[in-house]
Protein backbone atom coordinates (compact mmCIF):
# COMPACT_ATOMS: atom_id res chain seq x y z
CA UNK A 1 0.00 0.00 0.00
CA UNK A 2 1.66 3.28 -0.87
CA UNK A 3 0.78 6.29 2.06
CA UNK A 4 0.72 9.57 0.98
CA UNK A 5 2.28 12.71 2.99
CA UNK A 6 -0.16 14.91 4.69
CA UNK A 7 -1.08 17.38 1.83
CA UNK A 8 -1.40 21.01 2.36
CA UNK A 9 -4.78 22.99 2.64
CA UNK A 10 -4.60 24.51 -0.71
CA UNK A 11 -4.21 21.86 -2.96
CA UNK A 12 -2.65 21.25 -6.55
CA UNK A 13 -5.15 21.51 -9.33
CA UNK A 14 -6.17 18.26 -10.62
CA UNK A 15 -5.29 17.29 -13.96
CA UNK A 16 -2.22 16.75 -15.83
CA UNK A 17 1.11 18.75 -15.26
CA UNK A 18 4.62 19.25 -16.08
CA UNK A 19 6.63 18.49 -13.34
CA UNK A 20 10.40 17.98 -12.13
CA UNK A 21 11.09 15.72 -9.28
CA UNK A 22 12.70 18.04 -6.61
CA UNK A 23 13.15 14.97 -3.53
CA UNK A 24 13.64 12.00 -2.66
CA UNK A 25 13.75 10.56 0.36
CA UNK A 26 14.20 7.38 1.51
CA UNK A 27 12.35 6.12 4.35
CA UNK A 28 14.16 2.74 5.24
CA UNK A 29 12.41 -0.86 5.39
CA UNK A 30 8.36 -0.25 6.34
CA UNK A 31 5.71 -2.27 6.65
CA UNK A 32 3.35 -2.94 3.96
CA UNK A 33 -0.03 -4.34 3.53
CA UNK A 34 -1.97 -5.66 0.24
CA UNK A 35 -4.81 -7.98 0.20
CA UNK A 36 -4.37 -8.59 4.26
CA UNK A 37 -0.81 -9.47 3.60
CA UNK A 38 1.65 -7.74 5.53
CA UNK A 39 5.57 -7.25 4.59
CA UNK A 40 8.44 -4.85 4.87
CA UNK A 41 9.57 -3.15 1.67
CA UNK A 42 11.84 -0.59 1.24
CA UNK A 43 10.33 2.57 0.86
CA UNK A 44 10.40 6.59 -0.45
CA UNK A 45 8.78 9.90 -0.65
CA UNK A 46 8.81 11.34 -3.92
CA UNK A 47 7.82 15.07 -4.39
CA UNK A 48 7.47 16.62 -7.40
CA UNK A 49 7.23 20.72 -8.46
CA UNK A 50 4.25 21.70 -10.41
CA UNK A 51 6.33 24.33 -12.32
CA UNK A 52 3.51 25.85 -14.31
CA UNK A 53 1.13 26.01 -11.27
CA UNK A 54 1.10 28.41 -8.73
CA UNK A 55 -0.52 28.36 -5.22
CA UNK A 56 -2.07 30.76 -3.48
CA UNK A 57 1.77 32.54 -2.03
CA UNK A 58 2.73 32.48 -5.93
CA UNK A 59 4.76 29.73 -5.38
CA UNK A 60 5.14 26.13 -7.05
CA UNK A 61 2.75 23.71 -6.15
CA UNK A 62 4.87 20.55 -4.62
CA UNK A 63 2.97 17.00 -4.46
CA UNK A 64 4.12 13.67 -3.11
CA UNK A 65 3.75 10.04 -2.67
CA UNK A 66 5.19 7.19 -0.52
CA UNK A 67 6.27 4.55 -2.68
CA UNK A 68 7.85 0.59 -2.59
CA UNK A 69 11.67 1.43 -3.71
CA UNK A 70 11.10 -1.42 -5.92
CA UNK A 71 12.50 -2.52 -9.44
CA UNK A 72 10.46 -5.69 -9.64
CA UNK A 73 8.96 -5.61 -13.22
CA UNK A 74 5.29 -5.06 -11.91
CA UNK A 75 6.34 -2.56 -9.43
CA UNK A 76 5.10 1.00 -10.49
CA UNK A 77 8.49 2.56 -8.95
CA UNK A 78 10.14 0.77 -11.98
CA UNK A 79 8.19 1.96 -14.49
CA UNK A 80 7.80 5.57 -13.27
CA UNK A 81 11.73 5.33 -13.30
CA UNK A 82 11.61 4.28 -17.07
CA UNK A 83 9.65 7.19 -17.94
CA UNK A 84 11.44 9.72 -16.62
CA UNK A 85 14.67 8.48 -17.47
CA UNK A 86 13.18 8.01 -20.60
CA UNK A 87 14.26 4.48 -21.43
CA UNK A 88 13.19 0.68 -20.41
CA UNK A 89 15.63 -0.41 -18.03
CA UNK A 90 17.96 -3.64 -18.86
CA UNK A 91 19.95 -6.03 -16.83
CA UNK A 92 22.95 -3.09 -16.37
CA UNK A 93 20.68 -1.02 -14.73
CA UNK A 94 19.32 -3.86 -12.75
CA UNK A 95 22.26 -5.62 -11.91
CA UNK A 96 26.45 -4.89 -11.12
CA UNK A 97 28.50 -1.61 -10.02
CA UNK A 98 27.03 0.53 -12.99
CA UNK A 99 23.21 -0.13 -11.98
CA UNK A 100 20.61 2.50 -12.28
CA UNK A 101 21.04 4.48 -9.16
CA UNK A 102 17.55 6.16 -7.63
CA UNK A 103 19.45 9.94 -6.96
CA UNK A 104 19.98 10.08 -10.92
CA UNK A 105 15.53 10.85 -11.01
CA UNK A 106 16.45 14.08 -8.67
CA UNK A 107 16.35 17.43 -10.91
CA UNK A 108 14.04 15.24 -14.25
CA UNK A 109 10.95 16.24 -16.06
CA UNK A 110 7.94 14.25 -16.09
CA UNK A 111 4.18 14.71 -16.80
CA UNK A 112 2.36 13.67 -13.17
CA UNK A 113 -1.14 13.18 -13.46
CA UNK A 114 -3.14 14.59 -9.88
CA UNK A 115 -6.50 13.93 -8.90
CA UNK A 116 -8.42 14.93 -5.93
CA UNK A 117 -9.98 13.04 -3.53
CA UNK A 118 -12.32 14.18 -0.46
CA UNK A 119 -10.84 12.83 3.04
CA UNK A 120 -12.80 13.77 6.44
CA UNK A 121 -14.58 16.78 4.47
CA UNK A 122 -11.17 17.96 2.89
CA UNK A 123 -9.75 17.92 -0.99
CA UNK A 124 -6.49 16.45 -1.50
CA UNK A 125 -4.51 16.58 -3.55
CA UNK A 126 -3.33 12.93 -4.95
CA UNK A 127 -0.51 11.37 -7.86
CA UNK A 128 -2.27 8.66 -9.70
CA UNK A 129 0.24 8.35 -12.45
CA UNK A 130 3.44 9.86 -14.05
CA UNK A 131 4.33 9.41 -17.29
CA UNK A 132 7.33 10.49 -19.88
CA UNK A 133 7.00 14.21 -21.16
CA UNK A 134 6.41 15.05 -25.05
CA UNK A 135 9.38 15.27 -27.27
CA UNK A 136 10.27 18.24 -27.86
CA UNK A 137 9.17 20.58 -24.91
CA UNK A 138 11.69 22.48 -23.12
CA UNK A 139 12.60 21.77 -19.56
CA UNK A 140 11.25 24.29 -17.26
CA UNK A 141 13.04 26.34 -14.72
CA UNK A 142 13.09 25.11 -11.51
CA UNK A 143 12.42 26.66 -8.59
CA UNK A 144 12.82 24.26 -5.56
CA UNK A 145 15.71 23.38 -4.38
CA UNK A 146 16.36 19.82 -4.85
CA UNK A 147 16.87 16.88 -1.48
CA UNK A 148 18.05 14.04 -1.89
CA UNK A 149 18.31 11.63 1.32
CA UNK A 150 19.50 8.09 1.81
CA UNK A 151 19.74 5.63 4.57
CA UNK A 152 22.82 3.45 2.66
CA UNK A 153 25.70 4.08 5.02
CA UNK A 154 27.79 5.44 2.63
CA UNK A 155 25.82 8.42 1.16
CA UNK A 156 23.89 9.22 5.14
CA UNK A 157 23.44 12.73 5.87
CA UNK A 158 22.40 14.09 9.23
CA UNK A 159 22.36 17.65 8.42
CA UNK A 160 20.21 16.62 5.51
CA UNK A 161 17.55 14.82 7.65
CA UNK A 162 17.51 17.34 10.33
CA UNK A 163 15.95 19.45 7.27
CA UNK A 164 13.30 16.46 6.80
CA UNK A 165 9.77 17.19 8.09
CA UNK A 166 8.62 15.69 11.47
CA UNK A 167 6.67 13.18 9.84
CA UNK A 168 9.09 12.33 7.84
CA UNK A 169 11.50 12.09 10.56
CA UNK A 170 9.04 9.85 12.30
CA UNK A 171 8.66 7.24 10.08
CA UNK A 172 12.64 6.96 9.21
CA UNK A 173 13.29 6.51 13.01
CA UNK A 174 10.92 3.99 13.71
CA UNK A 175 12.81 1.95 10.24
CA UNK A 176 14.88 -1.01 11.30
CA UNK A 177 17.18 0.62 8.31
CA UNK A 178 17.59 3.89 10.13
CA UNK A 179 18.10 1.66 13.86
CA UNK A 180 20.80 0.01 12.41
CA UNK A 181 22.72 2.57 10.98
CA UNK A 182 22.75 4.86 14.31
CA UNK A 183 23.92 1.59 16.29
CA UNK A 184 26.90 1.21 13.50
CA UNK A 185 27.79 4.74 13.84
CA UNK A 186 27.97 4.66 17.69
CA UNK A 187 29.35 1.36 18.23
CA UNK A 188 33.14 1.18 19.06
CA UNK A 189 35.48 -0.20 16.33
CA UNK A 190 36.14 -3.34 16.19
CA UNK A 191 39.90 -5.03 14.76
CA UNK A 192 37.78 -8.05 13.18
CA UNK A 193 35.51 -6.94 10.54
CA UNK A 194 33.41 -9.57 10.63
CA UNK A 195 32.44 -8.88 14.68
CA UNK A 196 31.62 -5.48 13.96
CA UNK A 197 27.78 -3.97 13.95
CA UNK A 198 25.82 -4.09 10.68
CA UNK A 199 22.37 -2.62 10.38
CA UNK A 200 19.28 -4.68 9.61
CA UNK A 201 18.69 -5.09 6.20
CA UNK A 202 20.55 -2.81 4.67
CA UNK A 203 20.92 -2.94 0.77
CA UNK A 204 21.58 -0.08 -1.67
CA UNK A 205 18.95 2.50 -2.65
CA UNK A 206 18.64 0.63 -6.36
CA UNK A 207 18.87 -2.88 -4.82
CA UNK A 208 16.15 -5.01 -6.20
CA UNK A 209 13.69 -5.74 -3.95
CA UNK A 210 11.69 -9.07 -4.10
CA UNK A 211 8.13 -7.13 -4.58
CA UNK A 212 5.19 -9.71 -6.09
CA UNK A 213 2.62 -7.01 -5.48
CA UNK A 214 1.74 -4.08 -8.47
CA UNK A 215 1.27 -1.81 -6.93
Amino acid sequence: MQLDEPKAIDPAPAGTHLAILVKLIDLGWQESSFAGQTKEQRQAILTWELPNKLNKAGRPYLVSKTMNLSLHEKATFRSWAESIMGRTFSKADLFGAGRFNVKDLIDRTCLLKVDHVEREGKINARVTNLMSPPEGIPAPARLTDTVYFTLDPEGFDPAVFETLSTWAKEKIEKSETYIGLKARMTAPAADDPRTAMRPAKQPTAAEIIDDEIPF
